[in-house]
Parts: structure tokens; sequence; C-alpha cells
């Protein structure tokens, strides 16, 4: 891209500068004639801002307004963000570049690196250095630190405790049937405890609960059933009031005692028919009087001896209606009972037992009621506070009909069932061993040492991948600072071919290990030259930048190239 005229320049010397229509634009080729302090150095600086892609730091507040062959402008603001390719020779690359011009130390930069590196190749490659040997003191402390690593011995001997324990289940039938138990499946228990142990713990209750069910055996079934008719005791106390509560009614109100003695005195004087002594009181006892005797305590319907026999069939037959446990229980007994429902079975048989005590009690009463209306069948008599306990034992026999069928099922299941016994004294003893090997901290501080280990690891395979790569780079570096060499060769070609200078040369200088460090030195009949006229200085700093024109950044580039006085007026 071409430039064709600063339109506007408020910067340095130029205050208010326009340009005018009577001068022409920018060719091909341009040479600026002026005397000093024309502004000509100042144009190059504003050229320059461009190249180095930052203001001049004399003239920050200058403002200006560049026309380009394309009909855009470039102003202050477009300089760092410019694409605007030039090449500018005036006294601040000279500066820059050619210190010994100015510091007396004979020293003159490279330019062979790109950008910022052109002039530091040296200085880049020591920081490089310096960044790898703290990586590799980085990887050395990751390498080590992984090897520390691969040495705890922790995960070894919790695998060891896994064995042991593995083992020792094995041995116990309690704990399984019908497969092997090895370290993988002792892990596998573990994973289902894992972070419940404590749920999975039996106290001794509970274990010996588990203990019974394996050892129970299977058992015929009871086939119970409750065929206890609740309506009997109410049925006998019906039909014993009945009875008690007949009344006999007699001629003559005479109390029972008197009648039952008249009934048995009357027994040694029936035999005689005419008048006779009393045998009780040796008064003589007429035939009228054993007459009305017989008369008064003689029950001429019946009754009396009807009741005696209903008393009589009813107390006969009283004891077949009292229970007895071990038939109303139809034979049952703790041992027809698995494990599980002995304990059930016992409480519920107290229960009965106690109830159908209960219901004897109350039938003992109604039996004796019974034995006292025989001997005074006259007198009416009342059954009171009789309580009855048929629904309490019904209820209870239900109870244990549910029980046996429950039992009974159980059969079906009693393989299922000691084999989930297994697993829960099993688990029992996973969580036990879980808990007092503390394994699960244990497995875990493990998982955070391999997390550290693939950690390391991968931060070594990053700091060998940076290694490498900066390794790479430190070698392109070196390999930029051996091909000086060939750039002290053009700029001595230009002193010697085109300047017919031959006794000024560069050379490459070298560190105390041999190595190039980025900088030249002039030599002048092959020794360091000092006291260099300026004619000298301009002609090997113009030599210098014609060269650096060959660089990596202008190489194969067709950029504008900007001289300002390349030699001095002077020579």
């Amino acid at each position: 891209m071409k430039i064709l005229n600063f339109d506007e320049i408020n910067f340095g010397s130029y205050k208010n500068f326009k340009w005018g229509n009577n001068l022409e634009e920018f060719k091909t080729i341009n040479i600026f004639y002026g005397r000093n302090y024309s502004g000509k150095t100042t144009l190059s600086r504003i050229a320059r801002s461009f190249e180095l892609k930052k203001h001049n730091e004399d003239f920050l507040d200058g403002n200006f307004k560049i026309k380009l062959e394309d009909g855009n402008f470039l102003t202050q603001n477009d300089v760092i963000k410019s694409n605007l390719d030039i090449r500018v020779y005036n006294s601040d690359f000279v500066k820059e570049n050619l210190n010994y011009l100015y510091d007396k130390k004979g020293n003159i930069k490279g330019f062979k690196s790109i950008g910022e590196e052109q002039k530091n190749i040296k200085e880049i490659i020591e920081k490089r250095e310096k960044i790898l040997k703290t990586r590799n003191e980085k990887l050395q402390k990751l390498e080590n630190d992984k090897k520390e690593f691969l040495n705890d011995d922790r995960e070894t001997k919790l695998e060891e405790k896994f064995t042991e324990k593995a083992s020792l289940i094995a041995t116990n039938p309690n704990y399984l049937k019908g497969y092997r138990y090895n370290k993988t499946a002792l892990k596998k228990d573990l994973n289902i405890i894992k972070n419940n142990e404590d749920a999975y713990i039996l106290n001794n209750e509970e274990q010996n609960q588990f203990i019974k069910i394996l050892e129970d055996k299977e058992k015929h079934n009871t086939n119970f059933n409750n065929t206890f008719n609740k309506d009997n005791f109410q049925g006998i106390l019906k039909h014993s009031s009945e009875i008690l509560e007949k009344e006999i009614i007699i001629k003559e109100n005479l109390t029972s005692e008197l009648r039952q003695w008249l009934e048995e005195g009357l027994k040694f004087h029936k035999e005689h028919l005419s008048t006779q002594q009393c045998k009780f009181c040796n008064n003589p006892l007429t035939l009228e009087r054993i007459v009305w005797i017989e008369n008064n305590i003689k029950d001429d319907s019946g009754e009396k001896e009807k009741i005696e026999e209903e008393l009589k069939d009813l107390l006969d037959n009283f004891e077949n209606y009292k229970l007895e446990l071990k038939k109303i229980l139809q034979d049952i007994e703790y041992e027809n009972f698995y494990s599980n429902y002995k304990d059930s079975f016992i409480a519920l048989k107290e229960q009965l037992g106690a109830n159908i005590a209960n219901y004897n009690k109350e039938l003992l009463k109604i039996e004796e009621k019974i034995k006292e209306k025989q001997k005074d069948v006259f007198t009416p008599i009342k059954l009171e506070n009789t309580n009855d306990f048929s629904d309490e034992i019904f209820l209870i026999l239900n109870k244990i009909e549910n029980l046996c069928k429950e039992n009974d099922e159980y059969t079906n299941k009693l393989s299922t069932n000691q084999d989930e016994a297994r697993e829960k004294l099993r688990l029992n003893e996973v969580a036990k061993f879980a808990k007092d090997s503390d394994c699960f901290a244990i497995q875990d501080e493990i998982q955070n040492l391999k997390q550290n280990i693939n950690t390391l690891e991968k931060s070594i395979a990053t700091q060998n991948n940076k290694i490498d790569l900066l390794e790479s780079r430190i070698e392109k570096y070196k390999e930029k600072l051996s091909n000086l060499e060939t750039s002290t060769s053009n700029i001595n070609k230009y002193l010697k071919s085109y300047f017919g200078h031959n006794m000024l040369e560069l050379k490459v200088k070298k560190d105390d290990k041999g190595q190039l460090n980025g900088e030249f030195e002039i030599l002048r009949n092959g020794k360091q030259a000092k006291n260099l006229s300026e004619g000298e200085c301009s002609l090997i700093a113009f030599c210098y930048f014609v060269a650096s024109l060959k660089d990596a950044n202008t190489k194969d580039k067709n950029p504008i190239i900007w001289i300002d006085d390349p030699i001095s007026s002077l020579d």
C-alpha cells in the first residue's frame, strides 16, 4: 500500500500543516530536500511509529492524517492496529540498534530474530533456559512425589486384611451355602453396606434369632382349626339358671331345715299305723298327726323329684363343660413351630391358659350353686356376678390359628428365609469388620492417592510436553543466533562491494561458553575498532539497515522503505 501525502500534521515542528494543491502526491520513489530542522526527521518518525506499532514517546499528543492510494486515511489513532508495511532508517533506528555510537562499547545488536526477539535473542534464550531449569526441577519433584505415592503400602495391607477376612467367612456355614467366598465376594458385600454400616450390625438377640432360623428343620403342618364354640358358656349359664331359680309351692310355710327334719323323722314313724310315741320327744304321735305331716311335706305335683333329677343330670355332665388347654389346642406344642414363631405361640398359649382357668372358675361357681340347690330344692337360687371369658378364648384361638397357618406356609419359604438369615449374619460380620478395620476411610485415602498419582502423571506429561516445546524453541533461537553469522556476511558485503571499505568489518560475538550471544562487534583491520569517525558510523549503520531488509520480517515482502539522512553531510 502506497502513501500519497500527509494531509494534515500537528506533530513536532509541524503546526497545522496542510498538504496544499501546490504539492504533488508521492510517487514510487521520492526524495526530500530541506535544510536542517525543516521537519524531514519528524516525517520519518511518524512513518516509523507505524513500523513499531507504537507512538513516539516525544510526541504523544501529536496528530496527523495520511492519505493512502486506496483513498483511505491513517491517523494517530491507527498506529497500533494499522497493517501499513514500512521500514524506516533514521537516527532513532541507529540509536536503538547500534549503541556503539552512543555508549562506546562497540556492540551492535543483531536483527535476525522476529519482532522484539530480533533485539533480545540471547536474553530470551537465557530466560527460557531458566524456565527450563525450573520446569525440570518441578518435573523431578513430581517424579519424586509419584515414587513416594507408589511406595505407599496401605493398599497392600488392606488387601491382605480382605483376604484373611474372606477366608474366615468362607469357613462359617452360618454365613453362606453353596458357593465359594473370596476377597472379590467380600468387596461386593462391602459395597452393599457402605455408608450405612450401622444398619447391618445385629444385636445379640437378632443374631440368635437368625441362628435359630438356620437350625430349623422342615416341620409337618399343624392343620389347626379353631373349633371352640363361644356360645357354650351362655347356654350352660342359661340352663343352670332356669333350674336353680325354680320354686316349689308347699302347703305349710315351713323352713327348709324343719322340712328336712320332718322328712327324716317321718322315716322312723311311717311303719306304724296307730298312735305311737314320738321317738324324739316321747309325746304321743297320733295317726292323724302323721297324715298331717305327710300332707305338708309332700309335693303332690312331683316337681321336687323332677328338679332333683335335673340337678343330678346337670351335675353329672358338668365336668364335660370344663375346658382343657391341651385338648382345645388339639395337641399342638412348642416343637410344632419354627423358631421365629415359637415365642409368639408361647405367649398366646399362656394367655389362653389364663383365660381357660378363669372360664373354669366361673363354671365352678355355677357347679357350687347346683350342689347348694340339691340340698334345698324348694328355695330358688340366683346366679350373680358371673363372667364369660368365651370371647377372649375365641380371639386367642383365632390368633393361634393364624399363627399356625403362617407356620405351615413358612415351610415353603424355609430355604429362602435361611438364605436371607445367612446373608444377614454375613453382612453383620462384614459391617463389623468394616468398622473395626476402618477400611472405607483407608479406601478413600487410597483412592485419593491414586487420583494424586493420576494427577501427577498428567502433570508430568504436561511438564514433559512443555519442556520438549521449550527445548525446541531454545534450539530454534540458537539456530537464529547461528544465522547471525550470515547477517554479518551481508553487512560486510555491502561495506566492501558497494561502498569500497575494506578495513572495517562486523563479527558475531560469543560468550564465555563459545555460544553466540546475539551481538556484533566492529573490527578495523581485524582488531576491535574504537574512535570511529562520523562517516564510518553512518556507513556501518546504513549497511546494517540495508542488510536488515532481508530479515524474517521483511523477506519476500514489498514494504515502503523510508531513509532519513543515510550518510552524514560532514563526509
